[in-house]
């Protein structure tokens, strides 16, 4: 983590794969141990971009930072989830993050850990989705975005 992050900048850090991980680890329960393999690889790459950011810190503080990042990950969850499909959901994400790159909100080093999670889970794909679901999922980023905004991140 370089040094002089936010405690808030962490969060974010944290906070993206941990939803992506959380929506892949959905889709590998769906699909058994089987055909689910190939996102082991994906779901372990995102598991080290969570804790990345809160690497070499003191435990009192990665331990604060790790339950407002789970806080958050929930709050997220909770407000894209229900009756929409993985693909729906993952798509949203997806949309969310591709906002805060295009506005350089955050930037994704080519070659980090979080890049390498990001180009598996493209190539993994998640079939076509209808004109309808790429408009619901753009609608389930701007709930996501508001829902992170409640918890103070990406404002």
């Amino acid at each position: 983590m370089p040094r002089g992050m936010s405690d808030r900048r962490t969060v974010e850090l944290v906070v993206l794969p941990a939803l992506l991980a959380a929506l892949m680890r959905s889709v590998y329960q769906g699909l058994g141990e089987v055909d689910g393999a190939p996102l082991l690889a994906i779901i372990d790459l995102l598991d080290q971009a969570i804790k990345e950011p809160l690497e070499g810190m003191d435990a009192v503080r990665r331990t604060k930072l790790s339950r407002r990042s789970m806080r958050a990950t929930t709050a997220g969850l909770s407000a894209i989830c229900g009756e929409h499909s993985c693909a729906v959901q993952w798509l949203a994400v997806a949309r969310f993050i591709i906002r805060l790159t295009e506005a350089e909100v955050i930037a994704v080093a080519e070659g980090s850990v979080f890049c390498r999670a990001w180009d598996a889970m493209i190539a993994v794909g998640f079939g076509s989705v209808s004109e309808e679901d790429e408009g619901l999922a753009e609608r389930l980023a701007d709930v996501l975005a508001a829902a992170l905004g409640r918890e103070g991140l990406f404002v």
